[in-house]
């Protein structure tokens, strides 16, 4: 790992390109540090300039040539899906932050995976871990306002944001494109997966409850119309899915029971992002964030993390570990 001079931009390398990349990119020169490298797989993308730099397919040699002081890896949900990239980057001692979802606390469903990144970060002296939208407003804001109240007997929690702003994993994910049949097949079947998971059992982590039993449903979304779709560049026909909605129902063993549903959809009329809470206890308690920029608060939550991460110890090293992310009124190199 190469140690970072306080007083020079740091240099952050780009994998991915979509849209949340671009936005990645963008906050990293407002806080004061530089995009030294862009990479993403997308060969329509290879040679587009963007931040000073142009846009590449060769991660391992942009990472040579470049020195980068952490990578932001913006693509795909799963951990398997960004496994070979990260590994690549850690390999290089890069430290690394990661959007993806399952990354965000990994250890109920992919532990194994979880800990051989964490002996690769830790052998060659760098650190990963993983923020978004998550970090904030799935985590932090809940157990925040939850020191306001004296005894929490359910929290319930709703998330609901376009599909077509992120790209097409990100649809795949939510069953877009299928047929009911097929979805009931796919994202209810034995080898089902929603990333809600994730985030519920960070936050009964966080809380000290801990997760012992989990339930989880998916519904599909369908439209009487054919719907255009952004992320994957073609027309869904009328009846086929647009989108779904994941509820998950987390028991505890020290405090209440955890309810997430996560919407995902591509948006027609009058719908809009959402996200809200509610602590059901004494005193009862609900927040709502309005309408709030997902993609944009993804982004900064990661750039507002990565004076952090360059200074944390090596290793896998999940939020639950570090301390709330923080705003930065100053350069980011003057947090180092």
């Amino acid at each position: 790992m190469r140690k970072v001079n306080a007083m020079r931009k740091i240099e952050v390398l780009l994998v991915g390109f979509g849209n949340i990349g671009r936005l990645i990119g963008k906050f990293v020169g407002e806080h004061g540090g530089v995009v030294c490298a862009i990479v993403d797989s997308d060969p329509s993308l290879w040679g587009e300039k963007a931040f000073g730099v142009t846009v590449g397919g060769d991660l391992a040699a942009a990472l040579k040539e470049s020195a980068p002081d952490i990578a932001v890896v913006s693509v795909g949900s799963r951990l398997l899906d960004v496994l070979t990239l990260i590994e690549t980057c850690l390999l290089h001692g890069v430290n690394t932050i990661t959007t993806s979802e399952e990354a965000l606390y990994p250890y109920g469903t992919d532990p194994a995976t979880a800990a051989a990144l964490d002996a690769l970060a830790r052998a060659n002296r760098c650190t990963l871990t993983a923020s978004g939208f998550q970090d904030c407003f799935w985590v932090h804001s809940v157990t925040a306002f939850a020191a306001s109240v004296s005894r929490i007997d359910r929290i319930s929690g709703k998330l609901r944001y376009d599909i077509d702003e992120y790209g097409a994993a990100l649809a795949a994910d939510h069953g877009v494109g299928l047929t009911v049949a097929e979805f009931e097949e796919r994202m209810n079947g034995p080898a089902a997966y929603s990333y809600i998971e994730n985030s519920v059992e960070l936050l009964a982590e966080r809380l000290g409850w801990g997760a012992v039993s989990m339930i989880r449903r998916s519904t599909p979304y369908v439209y009487h119309e054919d719907l255009y779709s952004v992320a994957l560049g073609e027309t869904i026909p009328k009846g086929r899915v647009v989108g779904s909605s994941t509820v998950v129902i987390t028991e505890t063993a020290c405090g209440g029971a955890i309810e997430a549903e996560c919407v995902g959809k591509i948006y027609t009329a009058g719908d809009h992002d959402l996200c809200r809470w509610t602590l059901t206890g004494e005193p009862s308690l609900t927040f709502e964030a309005c309408s709030p920029k997902t993609p944009e608060h993804t982004a900064a939550a990661i750039v507002n993390r990565i004076p952090q991460v360059i200074r944390e110890k090596p290793g896998y090293v999940t939020i639950d570990k570090l301390p709330p992310a923080e705003y930065l009124t100053f350069p980011m190199f003057l947090y180092l």
